[in-house]
């Protein structure tokens, strides 16, 4: 996380989805003018940690908002099929939203129903992107090279569309908002600041539905011992309000942690 609001606080991270060529490219794509959500991602994927390759999973679930929102993966270096990279799993955005459970990885998330059996990948380079719909299947390939896999996913969607307050702030990082994190930018990054707010957005309620649903299972799941429930127990202990989940949440976790060496 402070990672995280490091990059946050440098005009060059938020810029990058702003660069015409990638706004350009999606608003002839959906044929509107689009507002680029300021909650971007940044990755960080570490090599031979195999066992938090993401999982297969949709983004519509944590975004929500409208489903014709976009994601832009784009990653930060030469990304040869060693280092892993994204999956696409094609025809998967037909599906609807499929049933999950906790796993490990970003996100905690994995797809249990059946999916298509039609994966598609291509090693990447530095200065390609690959996009993709909410509802689209995706997963992480292993990182089993010798480096940090670095990437970003922005996210995209018309301005006539509703879309979440989640994704108007900053991702993850509760200790700093938008005022602590556009604090030392200089003037020429102006127009990067707030810019969201010169528009008539319809801002939608979040269903927060699927996170109460992945956090019983997740609980319940450390109850019996499962070490796929580490990552949800994490975020619980990281973001949850409730003391007294986060309070529960610490104790299962201490207890897979010594369980497992």
């Amino acid at each position: 996380m402070n990672v995280l609001v490091e990059l946050y606080r440098k005009p060059q991270f938020q810029a990058i989805q702003h660069h015409s060529n990638l706004v350009g490219l999606i608003e002839r794509m959906i044929g509107e003018p689009v507002v680029p959500h300021p909650r971007v991602i940044a990755r960080y994927i570490f090599p031979q940690k195999t066992e938090f390759t993401t999982p297969p999973h949709q983004d519509w679930i944590p975004i929500q908002g409208t489903e014709a929102t976009y994601t832009a993966w784009v990653p930060f270096s030469n990304v040869p099929q060693e280092m892993g990279g994204l999956q696409i799993c094609a025809g998967s955005h037909r599906g609807n939203i499929y049933q999950f459970r906790p796993a490990l990885g970003a996100g905690g998330l994995e797809i249990t129903d059946e999916l298509p059996d039609d994966w598609r990948y291509n090693p990447t380079r530095q200065g390609d992107v690959i996009l993709f719909h909410s509802l689209t299947v995706h997963k992480g390939m292993p990182c089993r090279g010798e480096q940090l896999r670095l990437s970003m996913d922005a996210r995209y969607q018309s301005r006539n569309q509703p879309l979440t307050a989640q994704s108007l702030a900053p991702h993850c990082v509760a200790s700093a908002g938008w005022e602590e994190i556009y604090r030392d930018w200089p003037a020429t990054a102006d127009p990067y600041k707030y810019y969201w707010q010169e528009w008539d957005l319809h801002v939608a309620d979040y269903d927060d539905s699927y996170n109460r649903q992945r956090d019983k299972l997740a609980l319940e799941m450390a109850e019996a011992g499962d070490r796929r429930a580490l990552s949800v127990l994490q975020r619980i202990i990281a973001r949850d309000p409730d003391s007294e989940k986060r309070e529960r949440a610490q104790q299962l976790l201490t207890k897979l942690e010594c369980e497992n060496g």
